[in-house]
């Protein structure tokens, strides 16, 4: 696996559906990788914010 910024992990996902025509299942991991990305950037944010 190739290592990917956030944006490629969102545009892979939208042509898996879109242009590619694949299954709702071909999302999925994107979608994990950004919710993965979500959460550690929250945290972060938290972290640095909250003292």
């Amino acid at each position: 696996m190739k290592s990917h910024s956030p944006t490629a992990w969102a545009m892979d996902g939208f042509q898996n559906l879109i242009v590619r025509g694949l299954s709702f299942q071909s999302i999925l991991m994107p979608v994990g990788i950004l919710s993965l990305y979500t959460l550690i950037f929250f945290g972060l944010a938290v972290w640095r914010f909250d003292s």
